[in-house]
């Protein structure tokens, strides 16, 4: 019952609420609930509770059957570590390649290969 609260508040939810919502979203959601995490995740600002986000959108993405969501999720997370100044980088890649590698063990290795262009590896 949780979940069709959340997906029932997800749009207007702020604070406190906002975060349980999302909270509720990243651990119980379904492919259908894509666009509204890929935007509660893409749209948050450069930030310590982006980073927290991150490890709950990469459990999500693990969850999906669509790799075409997936990808699109990978690339988000990518983009913003892309965005994080590389003098600080180094203290937060650990985090990042946890987070795609739980992905990846999850996918396959069609998105194995997909993470690894994505970071350049």
């Amino acid at each position: 019952k949780s979940l069709d609260l959340a997906k029932k508040y997800a749009s207007d939810a702020k604070g406190s609420l906002g975060e349980e919502v999302m909270k509720i979203l990243f651990s119980k959601g379904t492919e259908s609930d894509y666009d509204v995490l890929a935007a509660a995740y893409g749209d948050k600002p450069l930030s310590q509770e982006k980073m927290s986000m991150t490890d709950k959108f990469a459990t999500y993405l693990s969850k999906l059957n669509d790799l075409e969501k997936v990808k699109k999720g990978i690339d988000l997370i990518v983009d913003f570590r892309n965005s994080i100044p590389d003098q600080f980088r180094n203290y937060v890649d650990s985090g990042f390649k946890k987070s795609l590698q739980t992905i990846s063990s999850a996918k396959g290795k069609e998105i194995e290969d997909y993470v690894k262009k994505k970071m350049g590896e």
